[in-house]
């Protein structure tokens, strides 16, 4: 239920903290009640869950429990977004609707209608129309769906046709966004605390491809040879 193109802001979770800790009450969260496991799934408040768990005080909150659909519950996870203090970004809007029109069945049809989709998301009924288009394109060639809006827009142009600069660098750009999502906290604890083993993970999931992201590692960082293992924090 996390519609965000990062898991959490960090700078937004220390002014939780920072609130908690000065025994500012905390706006109510809401929950989704999961009727197959018994259990409470958060549709709004990650952040506030998280800087909970980062401060030793203990406060009571308030939780507005959800007991409808998985379905709806998504519709309200998204919406819930739009009235949060941290607003999404464009991109991040685009992305979850995208991520509705992908919730597409055979012989059930969309899983979220076009209104459904253009309001909790936040953006136009015609994008989402061009969405469901491209869906349907992208479909048909019996590939995978891309996980992003903008990736989705690039694939649906073919690969026959030659890519800007601009489209490559928003491409990359959020290709880079995606995997630090995934694995990017991960990887900076690690490459403090266990390069050996996170250098022998990263060849041995790279395999062939090792000696190119080496490469690429090499160019990158010329760019922070100047640094020294001091300017970097310690998790």
């Amino acid at each position: 239920f996390q519609f965000r193109q990062h898991d959490y802001d960090l700078n937004h979770v220390q002014q939780l903290v920072s609130a908690i800790e000065r025994g500012d009450e905390m706006d109510p969260m809401t929950a989704w009640a999961n009727p197959d496991d018994g259990k409470l799934y958060i549709l709004a408040g990650h952040h506030r869950l998280k800087a909970l768990r980062h401060t030793k005080r203990k406060i009571p909150v308030r939780v507005h429990v959800f007991e409808g659909s998985r379905r709806d519950a998504r519709l309200l996870a998204l919406q819930s977004n739009k009235k949060e203090v941290l607003p999404q970004t464009t991109a991040e809007r685009q992305n979850a609707a995208w991520r509705l029109v992908c919730m597409w069945a055979e012989d059930e049809g969309y899983e979220y209608s076009v209104k459904e989709t253009y309001t909790a998301a936040g953006i136009s009924r015609g994008q989402v129309s061009n969405m469901r288009s491209v869906r349907e394109r992208l479909h048909a060639r019996e590939g995978a769906l891309p996980d992003t809006w903008l990736e989705a827009r690039l694939l649906d142009k073919g690969e026959d046709n030659e890519m800007s600069d601009q489209d490559h660098d928003a491409l990359l750009q959020a290709q880079i966004a995606r995997i630090d999502e995934k694995i990017g906290s991960w990887i900076t604890e690690a490459a403090h605390r266990h390069r050996e083993p996170l250098a022998t993970v990263l060849v041995r999931r790279t395999e062939a491809q090792a000696h190119a992201v080496a490469s690429f590692c090499n160019t990158v960082g010329a760019e922070v040879d100047d640094f020294e293992d001091d300017d970097f924090p310690i998790f």
